[in-house]
């Protein structure tokens, strides 16, 4: 990240009010998930980043995190439902091997 080193980026981020003193965690907030950061998803990603968080910002982030959290719950609670009748048979299965032999155990 060579290019934030110079003093013109580092200033025009300062005056925008973007924080890029850890280089790793801005490049990733930069990153669309290619691991690359153009010119053209730099300058966008540091409009983004400018300036405070508002409120609005804020509580986009904070649902859209509740509606994560409530979708893997209910992921959960099927992969429970899924996976209960073989945690079953496993058991059942451990149960008796054990008995034709001790080593072996599920």
């Amino acid at each position: 990240y060579d290019f934030l080193r110079h003093q013109k980026v580092q200033l025009w981020l300062k005056e925008l009010g973007v924080d890029a003193s850890d280089q790793d965690t801005f490049i990733s907030l930069l990153d669309d998930g290619d691991c690359k950061v153009n010119r053209e998803a730099f300058v966008h990603g540091v409009t983004q980043l400018r300036g405070e968080a508002r409120s609005q910002d804020l509580l986009q982030v904070f649902n859209s995190v509740k509606t994560i959290d409530h979708r893997l719950k209910q992921l959960g609670q099927v992969l429970e439902g899924v996976l209960q009748p073989w945690q079953s048979q496993a058991s059942s299965l451990s149960d008796g091997s054990r008995l034709l032999n001790p080593r072996l155990s599920l």
